[in-house]
């Protein structure tokens, strides 16, 4: 009696095993989905006085944040922020940057769910040139 229990227990707890494993499989492989984010700025460039930037960005982690650094040309960072993402993991915010010099700047754009400025997953970091001021290249 007691052998037919306890092989009744392996086999409970074998199938729980396995179902937490197909789940977590599906889990992980949705959220691969999200692996390649897009963001699109606009304008991509702008005067040292300081301008508006208009930033769409999608598949980022749902319900999170999208943490973001503007750095110069020698990745010294220049401004950051963060935004929250919605149930799709998107976003669309407007940000004001200023007091820039001119010269080449890029924007990068990460998942950061706990808003540390440290990314959550290294495969999914997007960046944007920017420059300051415009030229007719940016137009």
């Amino acid at each position: 009696m007691k052998y037919n229990k306890n092989l009744t227990m392996m086999k409970s707890l074998a199938l729980f095993l396995s179902v937490s494993l197909l789940t977590s499989l599906i889990y992980f492989t949705s959220l691969s989905a999200f692996a390649e984010s897009k963001v699109v700025i606009s304008p991509n460039c702008g005067p040292e006085e300081g301008f508006n930037i208009n930033i769409n960005g999608n598949n980022f982690l749902p319900n999170s944040h999208v943490s973001w650094v503007l750095f110069d040309a020698n990745l010294n960072p220049k401004f950051n922020g963060y935004f929250p993402t919605d149930n799709s993991g998107g976003f669309k915010e407007i940000t004001y940057v200023d007091h820039l010099l001119p010269g080449k700047y890029t924007m990068f754009f990460f998942d950061d769910s706990d808003i540390n400025y440290m990314y959550d997953n290294e495969n999914n970091i997007y960046q944007i040139p920017i420059s300051i001021p415009c030229t007719k290249i940016d137009k």
